[in-house]
C-alpha cells in the first residue's frame, strides 16, 4: 500500500509536469465562460454581421429568443466532443511511455502489482479530471445567472454535471485500454477516436442504443439540469460503469500477460 501511495504521488508529478491538468483546465475553462455568452448573445452577433437584408432576418429568427438552458445546451455539447477528444490526446501515452521506457518493468520489480499500476494512473486522471470539471461546470453556472438572471437549480445542474463525467470518465479508461495494447501513441489516438465515435453510432441504432451510455451525454445531462429525468438513464449509467470496470480489467489482464 506504500509502494502504491509512492506511484499515486508519482502520477500527480508526471500529469503535473506535463502539462496535462492545465490543458484540460484551460479547454474546460474556455466552454465554461465561452458557452453563455454564445447563448445569450448568438442571435443579437448574428444580426449585426447579417445586416438589415429583410430576406435574412428568417435566419436570426431562427435561433429564436435566448434562454438560459441553451447555455447548458453549448456547454455540454462542447465539452463532451472537444473534452473527450482532449482526454485522448492528453491521456493516450500513459502506459504505452512507461512501457517504451521500460519503467513499467522496474516499477514491478519495486512491489507494485499491474493492478496498482493501473489504479493508480486512472484514479489520478479521474481526480483531475472531476475537480476541474465541476469547477468549470459551477463557473459557467455563475456566468449563466449573471447573464439571465436565472440558471436553474444548482442541485439539477450538478447531476447533469455527473452524468458527464461518468461518459468522460468511461472514455478515460478506454484510452487506458488502448494505452496498454497499442504500440504507438498515434494508434491509441485514432482507436480512442474511432471508439467515441462507435459509441456515439451505436447508441443511436433503435431499440438497443437507448439503453447504452452514449446518451448519457449531452440530452441526458441537459435534461438533468432543467429538472427532468431521462429514460433509462439508470441503465446507462450502470452499463457505462461496467464497461469503465471492463476496460481497466482488460487492462490490468494484458499488462500480467505482457510482464510474463
Amino acid at each position: 500500500m506504500n509502494n502504491f501511495s509512492v506511484f499515486l504521488g508519482k502520477e500527480f508529478m508526471e500529469n503535473k509536469r506535463a502539462k496535462r491538468f492545465f490543458v484540460l483546465a484551460c479547454v474546460f475553462l474556455f466552454f465554461a465562460f465561452s458557452s453563455p455568452v454564445m447563448a445569450r448573445y448568438m442571435s443579437e452577433v448574428l444580426a449585426f454581421l447579417l445586416g438589415a437584408d429583410p430576406a435574412l432576418d428568417g435566419m436570426v429568427a431562427a435561433f429564436g429568443e435566448p434562454h438560459w438552458v441553451d447555455s447548458y445546451l453549448q456547454f455540454y455539447g462542447n465539452i463532451i466532443q472537444i473534452g473527450v477528444m482532449t482526454i485522448i490526446l492528453l491521456f493516450m501515452g500513459c502506459v504505452l511511455r512507461e512501457k517504451q521506457r521500460n519503467t513499467a518493468d522496474l516499477i514491478f520489480t519495486k512491489g507494485l502489482t499491474p493492478a496498482q499500476f493501473i489504479a493508480a494512473k486512472f484514479i489520478m486522471a479521474s481526480l483531475g479530471i472531476i475537480i476541474i470539471f465541476f469547477i468549470s461546470i459551477l463557473i459557467n453556472y455563475i456566468y449563466t445567472l449573471i447573464l439571465f438572471g436565472e440558471a436553474g437549480r444548482i442541485i439539477d445542474i450538478l447531476l447533469g454535471g455527473a452524468v458527464s463525467i461518468v461518459f468522460l470518465i468511461m472514455m478515460l479508461a478506454f484510452v487506458i485500454f488502448c494505452s496498454t495494447i497499442a504500440k504507438s501513441t498515434g494508434i491509441v489516438a485514432v482507436l480512442g477516436f474511432l471508439g467515441f465515435i462507435a459509441i456515439a453510432a451505436i447508441s443511436a441504432l433503435p431499440r438497443i442504443g437507448q439503453w447504452l451510455p452514449g446518451n448519457l451525454t449531452p440530452n441526458a445531462a441537459l435534461l438533468l439540469s432543467m429538472g427532468q429525468t431521462p429514460e433509462n438513464l439508470l441503465w446507462n449509467l450502470i452499463i457505462a460503469i461496467a464497461m469503465t470496470a471492463g476496460f481497466l480489467l482488460l487492462s490490468v489482464q494484458i499488462l500480467k500477460k505482457q510482464e510474463l
